[in-house]
């Protein structure tokens, strides 16, 4: 399918050839950031016309009829995320790939499974793959110094670029010179584009209505794309834009030619272990689309005339999958029934590998947040036990209930967290490294801390020695805790500085506020004849402050923050401080704690007009109870708050801010507990992004000799390390009989070129076709 030519590759930036100069076959044009688009590679010649024929007579002629379905997309404005209805068009497209992933746009279609009945499309994937790899590695770059055909390729743009998308650019290569740029892309797309796993084939009609409206595609399914453009020219449109700019690339794609959109033009903005969102209304990300075609319009659409053929352009599309793509595919398949269906073509013992999912030792540390959640609640209940025109209606036993039910979390929940730090270092590693993952290892001591203060009344004269031991411990870690984590907010060089601030970076802030609580319970500056609450409170204080500035200004570039669990984290902090000050002021509620009291109630509001996600699907274990302790050490506040002002007007504030908290803890465990039920009968799953890297990562890199690797479990017995090794060479025999066959059957249809590394008896097999320039 594939022949050998002698080319020469020329690669430059920017500026793409003309026509004319396309015309010469003996040439392959590479321009890196084609069109001064920082990402977008073109590759001008990248197939012979040869080459394009047998492509295409295999498209119309060896794809079953029945695999076809028909696509309309609608547009996505970049600006604001809306679908513009009028920006739309028809094509015909079939999806195959590795495993069976949910398309995209689509209710429940799925990307159906290389197999029999389309013997070559495996071939043209991997094919294809080494095609670009191959013009890279030939090519030659050579600097664009015309400064006129620089800017007549540039974009159009109105309005002023926003500065967030000139940095993008810029730390994305844009300013590197052409030799640079092409290492760069060389190393990208070796590093992230090695093994694509999915083929899309489209055909457009020959219409003016028959193209593809800007859209984004999926960051969450898709990693770095190529698409190979045969027949007809068409024209690539690329547009970026906010209120205030409009950037539009139009491309002219050339038949046999290849685009790849890698960085910017593909939208990797945002943090790459949060796969969870497109970039609608993002400035730096660019959309793209196909115009539709404006010449030849047919009566009917499905017109097979020659002249119609000829209009009709075809793209076949290869595509890298996200790791979580890739597992949430596994899973589903089992889920919607098709678990006897081998989902992965070449098995390297993924099915032993996702049984560690399942295990606990796989536990995020975000489940702590189940702890914390319960001890805010204890501490609730502790107050309300302590106060007269509560305790009348509740009583105590709330307080001995949620105490100990809390500590009995609260030690399962730390034997998994170190038996997994000692056992796996490697993925709780990465949760420390990660961004805002790592603000989730204060959890264990804040949940110590709370427990610490919520003692039912009858245990506190003999747990005196026990609670300050915890304080001890708690203020060791929290201290070393967060000299890492503040370090990082001033020196980091990735995205845990402060101008990245996100809401977990308040776990970190809110723990000094309660070893201020517990201190002053204790009494420990009479004790030890040193004033560590006002210390406390002061670090607390100034740190919050510095957060919660930090997370306000950049709360508009996450826009998928609106009503999620970790914005109510905010409320927290807040809190305990209106607590610890009235502490200071022998526990009456004075101006300074009423004028934080009313700043929490008021975000409460806010926070509320925002609309929690309350009853959506639980991604991660103990994500949701971020909604908990916050409301809950609210309500505490609201309970001294009336406690001391004694008004009506300041009761019902306190007991409509104790049911909002015990409304909350009562949805979240009850969605938990039907989410719990739906994993357990194989119905749904725990999500967790460094999960699915890491799992990504153990089945691309398993083989005979199982070993440790990003954290997963490791098979440590003889007989799982036997079973993972056989998997592996079953999958290797099963991938060579695969090749041998392809091989056969192509021996009298296609040009297969010699590879003198091999010996003239041995089979061809795709590494041979792919070969394509001398």
């Amino acid at each position: 399918m594939f022949e050998k030519r002698e080319c020469r590759v020329v690669a430059s930036k920017i500026v793409v050839p003309s026509a004319e100069e396309v015309k010469d076959e003996s040439k392959v044009f590479v321009t890196l950031d084609a069109g001064n688009v920082v990402g977008r590679v073109l590759i001008n010649n990248a197939l012979s016309t040869a080459e394009e024929e047998r492509l295409i007579e295999w498209v119309e002629k060896e794809l079953n009829s029945d695999l076809w379905r028909q696509y309309q997309g609608r547009g996505i404005d970049p600006a604001t995320g809306n679908k513009e209805v009028t920006a739309s068009g028809t094509v015909e497209r079939v999806d195959v790939a590795e495993v069976a992933y949910k398309l995209e746009g689509e209710a429940d279609l799925l990307a159906r499974l290389f197999d029999d009945t389309m013997p070559y499309a495996k071939m043209v994937l991997e094919v294809l793959r080494e095609r670009v790899h191959d013009i890279l590695d030939k090519a030659d770059a050579r600097e664009d110094d015309d400064e006129d055909a620089v800017a007549k390729n540039s974009p159009v743009t109105n309005g002023t670029i926003s500065d967030k998308a000139l940095a993008h650019d810029r730390e994305s290569g844009g300013p590197l010179s052409a030799s640079e740029r092409l290492a760069t892309v060389r190393e990208f797309l070796r590093e992230h584009w090695d093994r694509p796993e999915a083929l899309q084939v489209t055909k457009y009609y020959a219409d003016k209505d028959s193209g593809l409206a800007q859209h984004f595609d999926s960051r969450a399914c898709y990693g770095a794309i190529a698409t190979a453009s045969l027949r007809h020219p068409c024209t690539l449109v690329m547009q970026r834009k906010n209120t205030k700019f409009f950037q539009e690339s139009r491309l002219l794609l050339h038949p046999r030619s290849i685009y790849v959109l890698t960085g910017p033009s593909r939208g990797d903005c945002t943090d790459p272990d949060d796969t969870t969102r497109n970039h609608a209304r993002c400035p730096c990300c660019w959309t793209h689309g196909i115009q539709a075609m404006a010449k030849g319009t047919f009566s009917h659409r499905f017109d097979c005339s020659p002249e119609a053929r000829a209009l009709r352009r075809v793209g076949i599309t290869i595509r890298s999958l996200t790791p979580g793509a890739k597992d949430r595919a596994r899973r589903e398949s089992g889920i919607r029934g098709e678990g006897k269906r081998p989902v992965v073509v070449v098995d390297r013992g993924q099915a032993s590998l996702m049984n560690a999912r399942t295990t606990l030792w796989s536990l995020p540390n975000t489940a702590f947040g189940i702890g914390m959640g319960v001890g805010g609640n204890a501490i609730l209940w502790r107050t309300i036990s302590d106060t007269r025109f509560t305790d009348k209606v509740l009583g105590h036993e709330g307080n001995w209930a949620f105490w100990v039910v809390g500590l009995a979390i609260w030690c399962v929940l730390l034997v998994l967290l170190v038996a997994k730090v000692v056992c796996y270092p490697r993925f709780a590693s990465r949760e420390w490294h990660h961004p805002t993952r790592c603000y989730f290892f204060f959890a264990p001591h804040l949940a110590l801390v709370m427990l610490a203060i919520a003692t039912p009344a009858s245990l506190e004269t003999r747990l005196r020695a026990a609670r300050t031991s915890a304080w001890l411990v708690s203020c060791v870690l929290q201290v070393g805790l967060a000299l890492v984590v503040y370090t990082r907010w001033m020196f980091s060089p990735v995205d845990g500085d402060v101008g990245h601030a996100s809401p977990p970076y308040l776990l970190s802030t809110v723990g000094w506020p309660l070893l201020c609580v517990l201190a002053q319970i204790l009494d420990l500056e009479r004790r030890w004849n040193f004033d560590l609450p006002s210390c406390l409170f002061g670090i607390g204080a100034v740190w919050y402050a510095l957060a919660f500035i930090a997370i306000m200004h950049t709360m508009h570039e996450h826009q998928h923050n609106k009503g999620a669990p970790v914005l109510f984290l905010i409320v927290a902090p807040p809190s305990v401080m209106a607590v610890a000050l009235a502490n200071f002021n022998d526990g009456a509620f004075g101006r300074a704690s009423s004028a934080v009291f009313g700043f929490c109630v008021f975000m409460l509001l806010l926070l509320l007009r925002l609309g929690p996600k309350l009853l959506a699907r639980p991604e991660t274990l103990g994500v949701y109870w971020a909604y908990v302790f916050p409301l809950a050490a609210l309500a505490t506040a609201s309970i001294r708050f009336a406690s001391t002002y004694d008004t009506q007007v300041a009761r019902i504030l306190a007991w409509i801010l104790v049911g909002v908290s015990t409304a909350a803890i009562i949805t979240v465990s009850c969605r938990m507990s039907v989410h719990i039920y739906a994993v357990a009968t194989g119905r749904a799953f725990w999500n967790d992004p460094l999960m699915d890297r890491a799992l990504d990562a153990a089945a691309a890199s398993s083989s005979g000799k199982p070993r440790r690797c990003d954290g997963l479990i490791f098979f440590r017995s003889p007989c799982a390390c036997l079973f993972v090794a056989a998997s592996s060479l079953r999958g290797r025999a099963a991938s060579s009989e695969k090749e041998e066959n392809h091989a056969s059957i192509l021996e009298d249809k296609i040009v297969v070129p010699h590879d003198p590394t091999k010996d003239d008896d041995s089979p061809p097999t795709p590494a041979g076709w792919s070969t394509c320039l001398a």
